[in-house]
């Protein structure tokens, strides 16, 4: 029975993750049209700025809805783990979005494509690691 609880709240935590990276989704595509199409920026100095204001934009949403049953550790270690998994999920949406517009993908295409790629890491990582299921106490001791 436990087993089946566990199952029914990762499927929650799941469908409200992937509600909360659609909000950030549309932060990073905003910021990225502006840094790119109006400001000119290079694409993976855009893509890496939208990225980081949709990561920290989620954060706040995952740390209040998605996550916000079995945490452990202070809010300052479970942002920066946060941080840490974003990061992964920021390198791997950044290379494929430079990759696809080097082949001739519309920039917001690319991004569309990189951002689903990086939707697995990142919600396994923030499920297993950021919010729980490590020893805070290590992370503690370094935040």
């Amino acid at each position: 029975m436990t087993r089946v609880r566990e199952a029914e709240e990762s499927h929650k935590e799941f469908v409200r993750f992937i509600l909360v990276g659609g909000s950030g989704t549309v932060v990073n595509y905003l910021v990225l049209a502006v840094t790119y199409q109006l400001l000119h920026w290079p694409v993976i100095l855009a893509a890496l700025l939208s990225n980081e204001t949709a990561m920290v934009s989620n954060y706040f949403c995952h740390e209040h809805w998605t996550f916000n049953g079995d945490r452990h550790g202070s809010r300052r270690t479970r942002f920066l783990r946060y941080q840490l998994v974003a990061t992964g999920g920021i390198v791997i949406t950044s290379v494929i979005l430079s990759i696809l517009v080097h082949f001739g993908f519309h920039y917001l295409v690319a991004n569309g494509i990189a951002i689903l790629v990086a939707v697995s890491w990142n919600f396994a990582m923030s499920h297993r690691w950021a919010w729980r299921r490590a020893p805070a106490e290590v992370l503690e001791q370094v935040a």
